[in-house]
């Protein structure tokens, strides 16, 4: 499937992931000279752990599992861990630092997993980078197990383009960004309305820059477990 940005630029879409991966250190995101891009992405996990720790889960599917610092960040939670990345570079360095996970490469819109295998499924600043992102949410539902959680996370885009225009970083969109969202955009396209969403920094949802949802897969009786 073709790669396509506003900017008419098509490649295949592995290829620029791929490449991405190549010059992209996410350690240079969480060990940032700037403070809030530091503290955005550190606090990003930071809320992803704890929203696991309150959850009684077993097994945990990191959807775009990058470098593998989220995982990383779960590993002593005694649960067990398996990521999913479309970069092989990436994979690479996701095993060489959680090598307690089985990590493998695949695509997100067509993950090799026996469908409600998974408790919980993380998709944490992937979702902006797919195309068609909603057969990744179809994915992600079909592997989550009845009363199963799903945490993803997107950046607020306008408010990142606002902030990048005020610096004259360009370009002003980061390319990659194919897809943004809202509250309602990312209700409609999981089909259901979240259990909770945590802004960041947390101010409002208008003048946030990351955005955390909680979605809960309906229990076979129809209501949360």
């Amino acid at each position: 499937m073709a790669y396509k940005t506003s900017y008419d630029f098509e490649r295949p879409w592995k290829d620029v992931m791929e490449e991405l991966a190549g010059d992209d250190l996410h350690e240079e995101f969480y060990k940032s000279a700037n403070p809030l891009v530091a503290y955005l992405h550190n606090r990003r996990i930071g809320i992803v752990r704890e929203l696991i720790q309150a959850y009684n889960v077993r097994s945990i599917l990191e959807v775009g599992s990058g470098d593998g610092y989220i995982l990383k960040a779960i590993e002593d939670l005694n649960v067990s861990l398996t990521g999913i990345e479309i970069s092989e570079t990436r994979i690479e360095r996701a095993r060489a630092l959680v090598p307690s996970a089985e990590i493998i490469q695949g695509d997100a819109r067509e993950m090799p997993f026996e469908s409600k295998s998974f408790d919980l499924v993380v998709c944490s600043e992937v979702l902006e980078h797919v195309p068609d992102p909603e057969l990744a949410i179809e994915e992600i539902r079909r592997v989550l197990r009845p009363g199963g959680f799903a945490i993803i996370t997107v950046p607020n885009e306008v408010n990142w383009q606002i902030g990048r225009a005020m610096l004259l970083r360009f370009p002003i969109r980061i390319p990659d960004h194919v897809n943004r969202f809202t509250v309602s955009s990312m209700s409609r396209l999981f089909g259901l309305s979240p259990e909770t969403v945590h802004f960041l920094p947390p101010l409002t949802r208008w003048l946030c820059l990351t955005m955390v949802f909680v979605f809960q897969i309906p229990s076979c009786s129809g209501k949360p477990r």
